[in-house]
């Protein structure tokens, strides 16, 4: 039990070296150190989970293409130059720029104009709306979401996707391992046998579970032909048309995207 103690107020001791070294905020660290110090075993562990920068630790790293690139520099370029005089800003931004700021900066999405947005309430109205646009795309189909699950939406969407890939629209499927984990391999293999490209985000291998937990992918996105996109709380699963044997009628809201927002997003699933 000694041994037990010691060595983990040594590892303690490593990790609060680390957190003064690593020059994160200060409230932060205290934090931190408080969880470590005064939460037996569960602190840190927390910790591990949950506090390290894995970017910053080369988690992974962003393989730039020249397009990315080019766009990630557009957007630092206008962060620089908006609080200078000479860069315009439209009338409906100035009274909003700290928060055009803090989007543009940790986002690296650009703000625009003269975009149509539609709401969708709920998961019927929901994929109505994009199973239509998929129906309708001549180019291409990019599709990411947290959760995506067996189901008679997830057949639906088979069913269009195929169709699609025999017109010779280019198909992309991204999902996040962790969210989608209920998503069967059959589903997948079927997915790839029609020609779709399918990407699982930050597979989930052991050794890497604790490390990957809190660095999951959230976003539903669904983009056709550049055109019109969708994104939004609703993920892929039956119970938001069906409800939820134990919760009830599940409600949630989604968005339909038209205009240069589109190209924002598309830049977005590019980058994932």
């Amino acid at each position: 039990m000694t041994v037990v103690f010691v060595l983990y107020f040594l590892l303690a001791i490593v990790l609060m070296v680390k957190l003064l070294l690593n020059g994160v905020r200060p409230t932060k660290t205290l934090a931190w150190l408080l969880a470590v110090f005064t939460i037996p075993i569960g602190g840190m562990l927390f910790y591990f989970i949950l506090g390290r920068n894995k970017k910053k630790n080369k988690f992974y790293k962003l393989i730039e293409t020249k397009d990315i690139k080019h766009y990630l520099e557009k957007v630092e370029d206008y962060y620089n130059r908006i609080d200078s005089k000479e860069e315009e800003i439209p009338a409906q931004l100035k009274d909003h720029i700290k928060l055009v700021k803090l989007i543009t900066k940790s986002a690296k999405f650009l703000p625009s104009s003269g975009n149509e947005l539609t709401p969708l309430k709920d998961g019927q109205v929901t994929f109505d709306a994009i199973f239509k646009a998929m129906e309708s795309a001549s180019q291409f189909i990019h599709i990411q979401y947290y959760i995506f699950e067996d189901g008679e939406l997830a057949q639906r969407f088979l069913t269009i996707l195929k169709q699609k890939v025999n017109e010779g629209v280019e198909v992309r499927f991204m999902y996040d391992d962790l969210g989608s984990r209920l998503l069967s391999n059959k589903y997948l293999k079927l997915l790839k046998d029609a020609g779709i490209e399918v990407f699982g985000f930050l597979p989930m291998r052991f050794g890497r579970l604790i490390s990957s937990l809190n660095y999951r992918n959230h976003r539903k996105v669904v983009i056709v032909d550049g055109l019109v996109a969708f994104t939004g709380g609703i993920n892929v699963s039956d119970k938001y048309i069906k409800g939820d044997a134990n919760l009830g009628v599940w409600h949630d809201m989604h968005l339909q995207l038209k205009g240069p927002i589109v190209n924002s997003l598309q830049s977005v699933f590019a980058v994932d």
